[in-house]
């Protein structure tokens, strides 16, 4: 339904807007010594919006639901992914190109992370 989709717009929103706060958080570029730069900036995003993920997987009140939110909070990434390759000042005829390259790139760090706690699952340490 369309009360439905727009519930999920702006549950989506919500959620990437919080990643997005806490992947741009200034400690990360000042006390963390992360590059503040394109791609260690992406990547901190991309982080949060792991966690994020993770955490919709295992929703069990509605599992549909948070799929669904799931799918839109990765629409919203991309979309604001492509805005922030704009903002870098690329040729607007590379935008998509650049955009497949952080794409590829970015389901690669949620490989390793997946892997990661995948292995250390069980670590109590």
């Amino acid at each position: 339904s369309f009360q439905g989709q727009q519930k999920r717009i702006i549950l989506g929103e919500r959620l990437f807007r919080s990643a997005q706060y806490r992947g741009n958080d200034p400690i990360w570029y000042t006390e963390g010594r992360i590059p503040f730069e394109f791609r260690p900036r992406h990547a901190m995003i991309t982080m949060h919006i792991w966690f994020l993920h993770k955490r919709l997987l295992i929703d069990t009140v509605d599992p549909h639901l948070a799929l669904l939110v799931q799918e839109e909070l990765f629409d919203i990434l991309w979309n604001d992914t492509r805005a922030r390759i704009r903002a870098e000042g690329v040729n607007e005829l590379t935008v998509n190109k650049h955009l497949k390259d952080v794409q590829q790139l970015t389901f690669l760090h949620l490989t390793h992370y997946d892997h990661a706690f995948q292995e250390f699952a069980n670590d109590d340490g």
